[in-house]
């Protein structure tokens, strides 16, 4: 019965107007080209990244993302070049967003130790409604559950929606630090089906270190401490994301806290992994701190 309420607010929000979701990660650094598109290019190698986020899995896993990303330097172009193919499924495959962005980056050298990037990246981006996963209050007998069929005249008649976006980045390095921002949506793209509604600039500034801890003040590294920041404003909201990673030998694992200017904290966010410099694997878990704690895992 609780999965077929969230379908029914599901439809009744997306009827109305779509104010669309953003995907968001919480493990923000493993996705950089989704956080910046200044970020293409940025290691000297061909990098491919993969993420899946399953979002509160006991409502029945109404979000789902799966994301993939490829990039890497070219010095004949002065930068980087990145591709990035995202998938998010709502309400359990009911509402399906489905992007594909290109990035190129250009690269300014201050010194050995110094440098800035530029990021472009343009987004196609594609919403598909399923109406065969909802289900609606006129379905619903009080004593038999979801058996009644559906009035399918107040239906959208348009289910999948196709638009552009762009956005912007720069990203700064300088020895151990790296700080950069973005700005996103700039094309301000509308993804409702039944009105114009357009998904509003959302607005990063993130940073990072990466500071080795040597044993007895020697050169061998004993682990490296890396804290990350991460400030995101949208309309009238705004998060922030700020912990650490600790890593030692092919071993990493990270804390970090969400939260809004408010002071409400939404979650506690824990992962660990294996990196042994070639690829890293790892998982993340949110624990949630809000009112929505009694109802999500």
């Amino acid at each position: 019965m609780r999965n077929k309420i969230v379908y029914i607010l599901f439809f009744i929000l997306a009827n109305i107007s779509l104010f669309a979701q953003d995907m968001q990660y919480s493990q923000f650094f493993a996705n950089k080209l989704d956080l910046n598109p200044a970020f293409a290019g940025s290691q000297y190698y061909h990098r491919v990244i993969m993420n899946y986020r399953n979002q509160w899995p006991s409502l029945g896993d109404p979000y789902v993302t799966y994301s993939f990303s490829y990039d890497r330097h070219v010095n004949k172009l002065s930068g980087g070049l990145g591709i990035q193919i995202a998938q998010d499924r709502q309400a359990d495959g009911a509402l399906v967003s489905s992007t594909v962005t290109g990035i190129y980056s250009y690269f300014m050298k201050i010194n050995e130790d110094a440098g800035i990037r530029l990021g472009l990246a343009v987004t196609a981006i594609n919403n598909y409604l399923d109406m065969t996963r909802l289900k609606f209050p006129d379905m619903i007998d009080p004593q038999f559950g979801s058996i009644l069929p559906h009035d399918s005249s107040d239906d959208p008649v348009v289910r999948s929606k196709t638009d552009f976006d762009s956005s912007l980045g720069i990203l700064a390095h300088l020895d151990k630090y790296h700080f950069g921002v973005s700005m996103q949506h700039l094309g301000k793209p509308s993804v409702s089906f039944s009105n114009e509604e357009t998904i509003p600039y959302k607005i990063t500034a993130h940073w990072g270190a990466e500071f080795p801890i040597r044993s007895n003040g020697l050169r061998h590294v004993y682990f490296n401490i890396c804290p990350l920041f991460l400030f995101q404003k949208q309309g009238e909201y705004n998060q922030m994301n700020y912990g650490l990673y600790v890593s030692r030998s092919n071993l990493v694992g990270g804390v970090w806290l969400r939260q809004n200017f408010d002071l409400n904290y939404d979650s506690a966010i824990f992962m660990v992994g294996f990196d042994n410099k070639h690829f890293r694997l790892a998982y993340s878990y949110d624990f949630t701190m809000s009112k929505l704690m009694s109802s999500s895992s």
